[in-house]
This record gives C-alpha cells, structure tokens and sequence, in this order.
C-alpha cells in the first residue's frame, strides 16, 4: 500500500461538490471502460464527455445512468449513488447484526460489486458507503460516517489503514496518525478519507489534472432490479409504463369535448365593449340597487378583470 492522506484529496470535494456528495466512484482492475459498461448491461453509449459534464448528467433523476474511463489499468466508473440504508436504521426496525449483514450484501451496488469484481478485485465508496472486493467477494464494507460497524469476510484486516486516516474505529489511534481531524463529523472529510483508502488499496492516484484530462464513455443501465440484467420479458421497464401513461392520458383528452365557455352576460346581453363600471341612467346610488341591475354589474365586473 501506499502512504497517503485526506488532506490529498481536498481538492475533490472543493472542485467537484455535487460528484463528491451525490456519485459512487468504482475503480475495476485489468477492465476497459466498455467491458465494465457492457458487463453491467449498458446500452446507447453516447458521445464520449469529460469530467466537467458528468454533473450535467449524474443526478438522482438518472440513477441508472454510468460514465467510465481509464486510469492506470483500471476503470474509473462513476455513477448516481443509490444510498443503503444505513446500519444504524436497521438495528433500529429490530433487525439483527447477521441480518442487517445479509440485508447489505443484497442490495443492488453490492450485487453489482460481485460481479464487477470477479476474476479481479474492486473498490467502490460514495458518500454512504465504502467497499472492498475480490472475485466476487466482499472484504470490507462499512459506512464512512460510522466505521465502527464494518462488514465483510475480513472487516478487521484495514483496521490500522482506518485508523490512520481517522476513521473512527472505535479504537485508540496510533501516534502515526496523519489526520489532526480524526473523528470529525464532516461529510466532506468522510469523502476525501474514502478516496485516500481507496488510493491505498489500488494504487491508483486520481489526481485533478488526470481528472480533467480524461474521457468518459457513457451508458444507460437496465432498470430491473439486479445491475446487468434486463427486466424478464413481459413486464414493462419503469420507462415504458411512464409513457404507456402519458400516451393515455393525452388520448383521453384528445377525446373529450371541449369546455364551452360560460358566458354570464350572455342571457341579459350586457354591452360588449364598457370598461365604466357605473350607468348614470340605471345606477341608484342613493338607495338599494334593483334586484333586475345585479347581472348586468357582474358582468361589468367580470369584463373589468378579463
């Protein structure tokens, strides 16, 4: 591994707000960009974008959507991320620690992580989440803002790499420490700590002007459920019953008539051009006005706000 820290990775999270708070970085080993899209069931790549228009295109409205591009011999892939629920929430409904254990490795990115990372090894962090694996198997996996309770088939075997960076492990930190914050509370810092593990355990250092110089291809991933395989045949994608929806709401109200207007000077044939809103010959400001004046009035007023 090599020595690294968060303070390398400040500039991340200055330059690239809304990647650092709302994406998932996924760095896969030995893959090309298009077979790490291709195997996650990507389709209608566009035209290659760099790094400065992925925020035009990573938002929660696209989270099926991925962009990746090469680095060092590895794919950097970068997606919207899909939070899990938190350790925490689940130990709250009841659930057990083995339970709470089975709950994570099924959700969509670790499925998704398995399969990336097969025959080769794979490292994935987002705001909410930080994983590590190997041939289809989770090592570690934990949430940066609680490290405490980590995951995995060898959660402990990092734990100094943690607890140098300043990840709170619950354990006494060593007096190598290289971050004065360790234990701060700060999202951004989580972020910039995930990327130095991440760092450590691939080799690859992403820098800002690698960054800036790349170029990402870009996919549509499936929307079933399971990443990298489509929905079974006859049930319609989430897209498809949006537009079926569409499609009979606009026939619908091509076939209804169109309202007629109400007209409510219509019976009593009120002067069409009169912008005055009193009638000397027919106004009677001294006294109670007639039953019979009532609807020409309205229809003054009507035609005064029109």
């Amino acid at each position: 591994m090599v020595a690294v820290s968060a303070d390398d990775y400040a500039w991340f999270t200055e330059q690239y707000a809304e990647i650092a708070g709302t994406c998932r970085l996924t760095l896969v080993r030995g893959r090309t960009p298009t077979e790490v899209l291709e195997q996650l069931g990507g389709s209608a790549q566009a035209s290659p974008i760099g790094v400065r228009h992925l925020t035009e295109q990573l938002t929660p409205a696209t989270a099926r959507f991925a962009a990746a591009a090469a680095f060092d011999g590895w794919t950097l892939l970068v997606e919207p991320d899909r939070a899990p629920a938190s350790e925490s929430d689940a130990r709250s409904s009841g659930d057990s620690e083995s339970d709470t254990r089975a709950s994570r490795d099924d959700e969509p990115d670790a499925r998704a992580s398995r399969q990336l990372s097969r025959e080769t090894v794979l490292v994935a962090h987002s705001a909410e989440s930080f994983l590590w694996a190997r041939d289809g198997e989770i090592l570690l996996q934990f949430d940066p803002a609680d490290p405490t309770h980590r995951t995995g088939t060898d959660p402990n075997t990092l734990t100094p790499a943690l607890n140098r960076l300043g990840f709170d492990t619950g354990e006494p930190t060593t007096a190598g420490s290289t971050d004065s914050d360790a234990g701060w509370g700060d999202a951004a810092r989580h972020r910039e700590r995930s990327l130095a593990l991440a760092e450590q355990l691939t080799g690859v250092r992403i820098t800002l002007e690698a960054l800036e110089a790349a170029t990402f291809s870009c996919a549509t991933l499936p929307t079933h459920d399971e990443p990298g395989h489509p929905a079974p045949a006859g049930i319609p994608s989430a897209q498809s019953v949006a537009a079926q929806s569409v499609a009979g709401q606009s026939a619908a109200e091509a076939r209804r008539p169109s309202a007629r207007p109400e007209r409510w000077d219509e019976e009593y044939d009120a002067p069409a051009e009169d912008d005055d809103w009193s009638d000397p010959d027919t106004d009677e400001p001294d006294g109670d006005t007639d039953d019979r004046e009532w609807p020409r009035l309205l229809s003054k007023v009507r035609r005064a706000f029109t």
